[in-house]
């Protein structure tokens, strides 16, 4: 990050916590959600299905997190459109 932000390079993560670091942003599952759609399986699991007949799922939900604060030192600005899109701005 610190190389990247010499040269004024942005950088993208699929880990929300890369933002806190010095990311410009990030788009990743929310994990909170995962958790969850997990739980439904292991409930269906639980009542007897067998767990090899059940999908193989992907995330259903995805959260968008940017770092004002980078923007800034970077020389970016984000349309009020995607900043009313993010999940949590930092």
């Amino acid at each position: 990050l610190r190389t990247a932000h010499e040269h004024k390079i942005p950088v993208f993560s699929s880990d929300p916590e890369s933002v806190q670091r010095g990311c410009l942003a990030a788009v990743a599952p929310d994990q909170y959600a995962m958790g969850q759609q997990v739980g439904q399986l292991i409930v269906k699991v639980l009542k007897g299905e067998n767990i090899k007949n059940l999908p193989i799922e992907q995330a259903h939900k995805t959260i968008m997190v940017i770092n004002r604060a980078t923007a800034q030192e970077l020389g970016i600005t984000f349309n009020n459109e995607l900043l009313q899109k993010a999940d949590r701005i930092i």
